[in-house]
C-alpha cells in the first residue's frame, strides 16, 4: 500500500521549486489513474473515458447511500443492524 501511495504521489506532484518551495499537481495527472491497465479495459477515446469516470463516480455515492441506508434505520431505532 505504501508504495503504490509513494508511486502516485512521485507521479501527481511536480518537483518543489527551490526558490518558492512551490509544487504542485502536474497538467496530465488524473486523480485515481495509477497507470496499470493490464487488462486493457481503459479506452483510449477522452469522451469514453470521462464517461467511465462518471460512472465510477456515481457508483460510488450509491455505495454511499447504501451505507447511510443502513445506518440511518440503526441510529433512528437504537437496534443492531445485524441483530
Amino acid at each position: 500500500m505504501a508504495l503504490i501511495d509513494f508511486n502516485t504521489i512521485k507521479n501527481a506532484y511536480e518537483e518543489p521549486s527551490l526558490i518558492t518551495s512551490e509544487g504542485g499537481l502536474r497538467e496530465e495527472y488524473s486523480p485515481g489513474d495509477l497507470g496499470f491497465d493490464p487488462a486493457k479495459i481503459k479506452p483510449k477515446n477522452p469522451v469514453l473515458v470521462k464517461k467511465m469516470q462518471n460512472k465510477e463516480i456515481s457508483n460510488g455515492r450509491l455505495a454511499m447511500i447504501g451505507i447511510a441506508g443502513m445506518l440511518v434505520p440503526e441510529l433512528v431505532n437504537g437496534q443492531d443492524i445485524l441483530g
